[in-house]
């Protein structure tokens, strides 16, 4: 948090009505507030903090749903008090507060993709006002392991999964389970989440060509994160077998 400071330095602060901090590595779900209006950035050293002066029931609901590592009002003077307690711990950090809108125009790490016979097209994320409906998650293995135990097969037979060793799993199918996680977009192999896009908008086809995308193999685009690659081998298909020799294969490592 912020080093206190004097009440009398708040000239910044008056508008401002609440204040949350995030790790660096949670940043993906805050492009559903690029549209809240007022909503300002700051990337510190331990993670990003955001504020705003809008405390409607919508936004109230969009900030509950972030994983934050705290959620803190702002008083009239400035001083920050974490939500439910009473006694004000601090101030915001200085630095240079960005609209979020301007903050989400991450870059995308280019250097680590691994391309063979293309030349690279440079693209950065942008958040998207386009509804599409979902056809991946990526989840957290176990939760997929315990609801893969119980539903139907008819739930299982559309998708198809990969494990990753950090304890993810990529999802791929319609509809998806209803678990939680990041829900997003594949389009010719190039998987985006839900509210964001690349830009400039070249058509999928014609990107995923540029970069060399095999036929079947996902590549996951995330704000702030390297472009990881799921190989068309790796995804097998959504059967309570395959996902209980999966969890075996993980637990002997």
């Amino acid at each position: 948090m912020g080093e206190p400071r004097p009440p009398g330095n708040i000239k910044e602060l008056k508008l401002p009505t609440w204040a949350i901090q995030l790790r660096s590595a949670d940043l993906e779900p805050i492009g559903v507030l690029w549209r809240v209006p007022g909503v300002e950035a700051l990337s510190q050293a331990d993670g990003v903090w955001l504020r705003g002066s809008s405390v409607d029931d919508a936004t109230t609901k969009l900030l509950q749903c972030l994983p934050c590592m705290a959620r803190y009002e702002i008083l009239p003077d400035g001083a920050l008090r974490l939500t439910g307690h009473r006694v004000p711990q601090g101030y915001l950090p200085d630095g240079a507060w960005r609209p979020l809108d301007q903050f989400l125009n991450v870059m995308l790490p280019v250097a680590s993709l691994t391309l063979r016979q293309h030349a690279r097209v440079p693209v950065r994320l942008v958040p998207s006002v386009d509804v599409r409906v979902p056809n991946v998650l990526v989840t957290d293995f176990e939760s997929w392991a315990n609801y893969a135990r119980t539903a139907p097969q008819v739930r299982l037979r559309h998708c198809q999964f990969a494990a990753a060793s950090d304890g993810r799993v990529l999802i791929q199918g319609t509809p998806l389970p209803p678990l939680a996680g990041v829900r997003a977009v594949s389009a010719a192999g190039l998987v985006v989440p839900c509210g964001w896009t690349w830009a400039p908008a070249v058509e999928a086809s014609l990107l995923a060509k540029s970069w060399g995308i095999e036929p079947g193999d996902l590549w996951l685009l995330a704000p702030g994160r390297t472009v990881e690659c799921i190989r068309r081998d790796q995804l097998v298909a959504a059967t309570r077998s395959a996902v209980q020799q999966t969890r075996e294969a993980i637990q002997r490592v």
